[in-house]
């Protein structure tokens, strides 16, 4: 199979969702924060052909091919994703030839990070890039949304694939498609620790078992939805000034982990640990992130200065910790 020479490379955040989990599902607003030091890396070429080859290094650690011209009956496994992507842009009307793809992580796979929304969006962003489609960030966004909702038939909302694309600190509101968007401010001295208990759990289970909920208008879920949006609305006047104070955005993420716990009655011992240690080490807030029952990540909101020292309360704890700083930009050309 023969190679041409040019590649073309573009990484792309994970992200945190400091405040409405789910809630995007049910078109309502949420709270997000973009991972820079946390990131998917995808670089192209064009091969002759109409096949794709595929080298997954870390964590996937592995290689795989199909035809573009192939039908597909979608699975959840990685080429699954990248096989809606590019079947996703096809059927738009983009004129795809065979192609080389390498894909690399720092990202947890299946933390409640927004892992496969960043891995389908820097497919699309590379393939954007290495066209020439001339697609826009929230274009970008749209079409790997797309992707996992229309063409895998995921059930997720908007959130991942928006909250990735640009970046920086986000309120979306999901009522609408596309989402409403407002860009809030982000400081240089706060930055994100993300906790990790290195266990693999996919969310479906749990995703299931809310959408029952939802359904039935379970009391105490609906009170979750209600206390959430209060609290993302509250965090959304102060973001928004340059102003704002990190205790007040703190206490309101440390509300939105109480109503996961106390509510939406999705509790992860192991990740409370993690919370509870980085709370008494010094963070303004944390909360899980995700909703996960067994294993997944947390996130704490902390001080530069105090990073350090919240990252070893949460390794004390048996966790891995990763220091982040909110990423200004999503996509990375």
């Amino acid at each position: 199979m023969g190679k041409l020479e040019t590649k073309t490379h573009v990484s792309v955040p994970g992200r945190v969702c400091l405040a409405g989990e789910n809630i995007d599902w049910i078109s309502g607003p949420v709270l997000t924060a973009a991972l820079d030091s946390l990131r998917t890396s995808v670089e192209v070429g064009s091969i002759l052909g109409k096949q794709v080859l595929i080298h997954y290094g870390h964590p996937f650690n592995g290689s795989d091919q199909f035809d573009l011209d192939q039908k597909y009956n979608y699975g959840r496994a990685s080429t699954d994703y990248v096989k809606a992507v590019l079947a996703t842009l096809s059927n738009i009307g983009y004129k795809l030839d065979g192609l080389s793809i390498d894909i690399n992580s720092s990202l947890p796979a299946s933390g409640g990070l927004a892992s496969s929304g960043s891995f389908c969006v820097a497919l699309v962003a590379a393939a954007n890039a290495h066209y020439g489609f001339n697609m826009d960030e929230r274009r970008v966004a749209e079409v790997a949304y797309i992707a996992e909702k229309e063409e895998m038939g995921i059930g997720c909302g908007q959130m991942d694939q928006y909250a990735v694309s640009l970046g920086g600190l986000l309120y979306l509101n999901c009522s609408s498609r596309p989402p409403e968007i407002q860009q809030l401010q982000s400081k240089d001295d706060v930055v994100l620790i993300v906790g990790d208990t290195g266990k693999l759990m996919r969310f479906s289970g749990i995703g299931l078992e809310l959408k029952r909920r939802l359904e039935k208008k379970d009391p105490f879920l609906m009170q979750y939805v209600t206390k959430t949006e209060e609290a993302i609305q509250q965090a959304r006047q102060r973001l928004a000034t340059d102003d704002w104070n990190p205790n007040d955005i703190g206490e309101i993420v440390n509300s939105c982990h109480e109503y996961i716990r106390d509510y939406k009655q999705i509790s992860n011992p192991i990740l409370e640990d993690y919370i509870h240690a980085a709370r008494e080490a010094g963070a303004y807030g944390a909360k899980s992130t995700g909703a996960r029952s067994e294993g997944g990540c947390m996130f704490a909101l902390c001080s530069h200065e105090q990073s350090g020292k919240i990252a070893e309360a949460i390794i004390s704890c048996g966790g891995k910790a990763f220091i982040s700083p909110i990423a200004k930009t999503g996509i990375k050309y």
